[in-house]
């Protein structure tokens, strides 16, 4: 079976324009303001994230090592970064500029070193 959800845009647009980050290079969250605000001023209306979870050994985008965390470089001062965090970033694009945001969500790759394969060895 399947279910169809239809979609509702929220901000009338005649075209999306996108751009697409690379999560884990954009550092500590608390600079990532001053960094995507650039994409706003050059006039894009979405922002597209690759996965903001914590990354395996490999560093690759897309080989998550936690699918419940957040990659170590977002945090800054010592204190872990949270989903709250990004809520008020992803937030302030879409109130303050205007800008709507997707991330990918990766549910089949999943990094070697990863601490529930161990325990799941039938997901391997």
């Amino acid at each position: 079976g399947y279910f169809l959800v239809d979609p509702e845009l929220i901000f009338p647009l005649d075209s999306i324009v996108c751009q697409t980050v690379l999560s884990k290079l954009l550092g500590p969250l608390n600079t990532w303001k001053d960094k995507l605000e650039v994409a706003y001023r050059s006039g894009y209306n979405m922002v597209h994230f690759t996965p903001i979870q914590a990354l395996g050994a490999s560093n690759s985008a897309y080989s998550l090592a936690d699918q419940h965390g957040l990659n170590a470089t977002f945090s800054c001062d010592g204190s872990e970064a949270t989903l709250g965090q990004v809520e008020e970033v992803v937030d302030t694009m879409r109130k303050e500029w205007g800008v709507l945001s997707i991330c990918d969500i990766v549910l089949n790759h999943t990094a070697n070193e990863t601490p529930w394969l161990p325990e799941h060895p039938d997901a391997t």
